[in-house]
């Protein structure tokens, strides 16, 4: 039951089973197999291949004659007929004499093989047994020689195979393969964990080098807003066209000052770098803010920016700064992604004692539900309806909104069909609170 041709995949099982160089010689040597074994076995060649039909005959006869071989040996159509040509084939090839790393990676391929398809130890060192049992019989019978001794060794043979095949399971009841399995298990595991060293402190240089190129962004934007409020101040006389050009340029500018702010402020929040400064902060008052700064770039796609919420609500205890800047990542996302006409920031008290929540709604297509489970995950952005383009997106607004409102101690969460999208960010009431 075994199969003889070269694999010509790469010698993975040498490398799993530890079976490199240094270990096969050792095996060879072990088994005293060298040049003088070699030189024999290619001088049996001739004989091999006049007697291999009748041996692969004999060999699958004896095993069809047990159910369980016989079930799996039939288990598919034309599987016998296939394990004969291979089994002549293996036959043969033990008469070459070459016993290198090809040779070790084709019979560890056919062991694995064969026990993936569920055959025993026993069953297979017993085919072992026959193969050779059968050999002894062909060489005596075509050479006349040995006869008296033919009994005497098949005998050994059967004993010898009978003794493997119950030290195997002693082997296998006692412990040895999981013991050799959790040592190889452990050598793995300080492999990975020097690669994931390794790989941490790659990527830890990364994050330095891109930290520090998109803080050295800051000041040329910077830079360049200035420039373009000054000449809108002082333009007044410019053709509208003109006027309209240098607005764009400084929307743009606040556009790339957000995403800057996110790197770096992901960063900070991820190492618990960033101060937090708990106070009241009147969400009807920054709700109107959000809206007067972006109502512009809702117009330019044809949509509108509402706010809904009642200046009588409780103040929500956050940091000033950073809930303003969750809340303009919210209504970006949404006017960018959502392709609907409206939309709104809403607030009011709960959804338990001493919480108050503040939504932002739009009308757009709704998310997919395989995408929102990794909404607030970095650098993922999906397209949401006909006109929007995620890669105008660095996958890094909601990632930073989920961060900055549980370090403010409160919590984000969404809830989207087509139609309607909110996401809902909720913060306690009380005293103000710095940390």
């Amino acid at each position: 039951m075994s199969s003889g041709s070269h694999s010509t995949d790469p010698p993975l099982l040498r490398e799993l089973t530890g079976l490199d160089a240094e270990q096969q010689a050792e095996r060879l040597a072990y088994f005293d197999l060298g040049p003088a074994d070699v030189e024999v076995l290619r001088a049996f060649g001739p004989l091999a291949r006049r007697t291999v039909d009748d041996i692969v005959a004999g060999f699958y006869e004896h095993l069809l004659q047990f159910p369980e071989l016989a079930a799996l040996l039939r288990e598919e159509p034309g599987r016998l007929e296939r394990l004969k040509v291979v089994q002549r084939a293996y036959f043969l090839e033990m008469t070459e004499g070459r016993f290198d790393e090809q040779y070790f990676e084709t019979r560890l391929r056919v062991g694995d093989a064969h026990q993936r398809v569920g055959l025993r130890p026993s069953w297979y060192i017993g085919a072992f047994a026959l193969q050779l049992r059968l050999a002894v019989r062909a060489i005596v019978a075509e050479t006349g020689e040995g006869r008296g001794l033919l009994p005497i060794l098949e005998a050994l043979i059967k004993v010898v195979c009978l003794d493997m095949s119950l030290a195997m399971n002693t082997y296998i009841y006692g412990g040895f393969v999981q013991r050799e399995i959790a040592s190889e298990l452990e050598r793995a595991a300080q492999v990975a964990e020097r690669a994931l060293q390794a790989h941490a402190e790659v990527e830890r240089a990364k994050d330095d080098l891109s930290r520090m190129v998109v803080h050295d962004l800051k000041n040329p934007v910077s830079g360049i807003a200035m420039l373009t409020q000054l000449a809108l101040r002082k333009g007044q006389d410019l053709p509208e066209a003109h006027r309209g050009y240098l607005h764009q340029i400084d929307r743009t500018c606040r556009e790339m000052m957000r995403l800057i702010q996110n790197l770096l402020e992901i960063a900070k929040i991820e190492e618990d770098k960033m101060p937090v400064v708990r106070e009241p902060v009147s969400l009807a008052e920054m709700a109107e803010e959000v809206v007067r700064e972006h109502a512009a770039a809702a117009e330019q796609r044809q949509q509108v920016v509402r706010t809904d919420v009642r200046s009588d609500l409780p103040p929500a205890i956050a940091d000033r700064w950073l809930l303003r800047r969750v809340l303009i990542n919210l209504v970006v996302n949404a006017i960018r992604h959502s392709g609907g006409r409206e939309v709104m920031l809403e607030a009011a008290p709960g959804p338990q004692p001493g919480e108050i929540t503040v939504r932002v709604v739009d009308s757009g297509q709704g998310i997919a539900p395989e995408d929102q489970g990794a909404i607030f995950e970095k650098f993922r952005s999906g397209r949401r309806s006909a006109v929007d383009d995620p890669a105008t997106d660095t996958g890094l607004g909601l990632p930073f909104c989920k961060l900055a409102v549980e370090r403010m101690g409160g919590r984000i969460a969404l809830t989207s069909r087509p139609g309607e999208t909110v996401f809902a960010v909720t913060l306690p009431v009380g005293d103000a609170v710095a940390s």
